[in-house]
């Protein structure tokens, strides 16, 4: 790991908030590194449960491929205790008990791993719009965590760190406005925001190698 670094020619300066004192903070790199990190598990955690909470108000359960039920799910007792009697009162779907015919497992028109089912769901419902927050965020944030995690090992502490520190939380406020855009069906703010978290993340890379003590 790289411990310091002599002052390269032509970097840039640190963003001029950084040189008061009540917004230091703001421009610390472990400071941000850490709320990046506990924003975005918080993220990951509250997409999850409104994902399992649509899925139990509509009864529509994970799919084979093909569209046939997940037969383990269906005859496990204690997987429908689960979901009808623990998860459905603590996510406000309903009052505990299950429903007064078993459902069905229901195909998705898109599922996590993207299977198909030969029964699609209605496009833009809620279940399909989690499903895709969902997609959206595994194949995007391990990358800004990645990207985030490398540029602390990589480069030093001091003004390197400053506009990184700023990008992180750039990138962390886009990722949560994209989902909301997208549960809010807002265009064009969805792909603004998209765009913005990705050219972020592109930048910042940038950034790393041209602050590495080459």
């Amino acid at each position: 790991f790289v411990t310091s670094s002599p002052p390269r020619v032509g970097a840039a300066p640190p963003p001029s908030h950084c040189n008061t004192s009540s917004a230091r903070p703001m421009c610390d790199y472990n400071l941000s590194l850490a709320i990046c990190m506990w924003a975005l598990v918080l993220k990951n955690v509250f997409v999850t449960l409104a994902t399992v909470r649509e899925r139990i108000s509509k009864l529509s359960f994970r799919s084979m491929p093909g569209g046939s039920e997940v037969s383990e799910d269906s005859s496990s007792k204690a997987t429908s205790f689960l979901i009808f009697y623990i998860f459905k009162p603590m996510l406000l779907v309903g009052l505990p008990g299950a429903p007064s015919a078993a459902p069905e497992s229901q195909g998705l028109a898109r599922d996590v791993e993207g299977q198909n089912s030969s029964t699609p769901a209605p496009e833009g419902g809620m279940l399909d719009r989690w499903l895709a927050v969902h997609r959206n965020s595994i194949e995007q944030e391990p990358y800004i965590i990645a990207l985030a995690l490398a540029y602390k090992a990589v480069i030093a502490e001091g003004d390197n760190s400053a506009w990184a520190a700023v990008i992180l939380y750039v990138l962390v406020a886009c990722r949560y406005l994209h989902m909301f855009s997208y549960m809010l069906a807002l265009q064009p703010w969805r792909t603004i925001t998209f765009v913005t978290a990705l050219a972020g993340s592109g930048f910042m890379a940038v950034l790393m190698l041209y602050y590495y003590p080459f």
